[in-house]
Protein backbone atom coordinates (compact mmCIF):
# COMPACT_ATOMS: atom_id res chain seq x y z
CA UNK A 1 0.00 0.00 0.00
CA UNK A 2 1.09 3.50 -0.79
CA UNK A 3 0.07 6.34 1.04
CA UNK A 4 -0.15 9.89 -0.95
CA UNK A 5 0.73 13.32 0.54
CA UNK A 6 -1.46 15.21 -2.07
CA UNK A 7 -1.94 19.55 -2.32
CA UNK A 8 -4.97 20.51 -1.42
CA UNK A 9 -6.28 21.35 -4.25
CA UNK A 10 -5.41 18.26 -6.53
CA UNK A 11 -7.03 16.48 -3.70
CA UNK A 12 -10.46 18.58 -3.91
CA UNK A 13 -10.44 17.39 -7.74
CA UNK A 14 -9.73 14.49 -7.44
CA UNK A 15 -12.07 13.75 -5.20
CA UNK A 16 -14.96 15.97 -6.96
CA UNK A 17 -14.20 13.95 -10.39
CA UNK A 18 -14.09 10.48 -8.90
CA UNK A 19 -17.52 11.56 -7.30
CA UNK A 20 -18.97 13.28 -10.60
CA UNK A 21 -17.90 9.46 -12.22
CA UNK A 22 -19.66 7.43 -9.21
CA UNK A 23 -16.58 5.44 -8.36
CA UNK A 24 -14.28 5.05 -5.52
CA UNK A 25 -11.41 7.87 -5.22
CA UNK A 26 -9.02 4.43 -4.77
CA UNK A 27 -10.36 3.41 -7.58
CA UNK A 28 -10.08 6.76 -9.34
CA UNK A 29 -6.83 7.39 -8.71
CA UNK A 30 -6.01 3.43 -9.84
CA UNK A 31 -7.19 3.86 -13.28
CA UNK A 32 -5.55 7.19 -13.97
CA UNK A 33 -1.77 5.91 -12.75
CA UNK A 34 -2.69 2.47 -14.79
CA UNK A 35 -3.64 4.53 -17.84
CA UNK A 36 -0.63 7.10 -17.46
CA UNK A 37 1.65 3.99 -17.24
CA UNK A 38 0.05 1.67 -20.34
CA UNK A 39 0.26 5.31 -22.38
CA UNK A 40 4.17 5.64 -21.04
CA UNK A 41 4.94 2.10 -22.08
CA UNK A 42 3.04 2.88 -25.57
CA UNK A 43 5.54 6.28 -26.55
CA UNK A 44 8.56 3.86 -25.32
CA UNK A 45 7.34 1.04 -27.78
CA UNK A 46 7.03 3.54 -30.61
CA UNK A 47 10.53 5.02 -29.87
CA UNK A 48 11.71 1.67 -30.75
CA UNK A 49 10.19 1.07 -34.10
CA UNK A 50 12.96 2.20 -36.83
CA UNK A 51 13.72 1.15 -40.26
CA UNK A 52 17.36 -0.80 -40.12
CA UNK A 53 17.93 -0.03 -43.97
CA UNK A 54 17.80 3.37 -42.49
CA UNK A 55 19.77 3.30 -39.59
CA UNK A 56 22.51 1.05 -41.58
CA UNK A 57 22.71 4.34 -44.36
CA UNK A 58 23.06 6.63 -42.24
CA UNK A 59 25.52 5.13 -40.27
CA UNK A 60 27.92 4.49 -43.36
CA UNK A 61 31.36 5.99 -43.42
CA UNK A 62 30.80 5.62 -39.08
CA UNK A 63 31.29 2.16 -38.41
CA UNK A 64 35.09 2.14 -36.56
CA UNK A 65 36.65 5.21 -34.41
CA UNK A 66 38.92 6.04 -37.38
CA UNK A 67 36.24 6.21 -40.33
CA UNK A 68 33.96 8.21 -37.87
CA UNK A 69 37.14 10.68 -37.00
CA UNK A 70 37.82 10.74 -40.79
CA UNK A 71 34.03 11.48 -42.10
CA UNK A 72 32.82 13.03 -38.44
CA UNK A 73 33.11 16.95 -37.06
CA UNK A 74 35.63 17.38 -34.37
CA UNK A 75 33.59 19.67 -31.54
CA UNK A 76 35.74 22.34 -30.60
CA UNK A 77 36.61 22.92 -26.60
CA UNK A 78 35.76 25.82 -24.71
CA UNK A 79 32.89 27.88 -26.36
CA UNK A 80 30.18 29.38 -24.84
CA UNK A 81 27.00 28.59 -26.19
CA UNK A 82 26.97 31.23 -28.34
CA UNK A 83 30.14 29.96 -29.76
CA UNK A 84 28.88 26.62 -30.11
CA UNK A 85 25.98 27.90 -32.06
CA UNK A 86 27.66 29.88 -34.49
CA UNK A 87 29.95 27.05 -34.82
CA UNK A 88 26.94 24.52 -35.68
CA UNK A 89 25.54 27.00 -38.34
CA UNK A 90 28.84 27.16 -39.63
CA UNK A 91 30.05 24.00 -39.75
CA UNK A 92 26.49 21.31 -39.82
CA UNK A 93 24.93 20.65 -43.18
CA UNK A 94 21.67 22.59 -43.80
CA UNK A 95 18.21 21.01 -44.61
CA UNK A 96 18.86 21.43 -47.80
CA UNK A 97 21.65 20.01 -48.14
CA UNK A 98 20.97 16.45 -45.83
CA UNK A 99 20.70 13.30 -48.19
CA UNK A 100 18.29 11.80 -45.67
Amino acid sequence: MITLDLPPKLQETVMATANAQGISINDYIVNAISTSLENDIKSIDDVMVFDMEVMQERLKGFKSREEALKNGLLLPQGLGREGLMTWLNDNLPKPAENKL
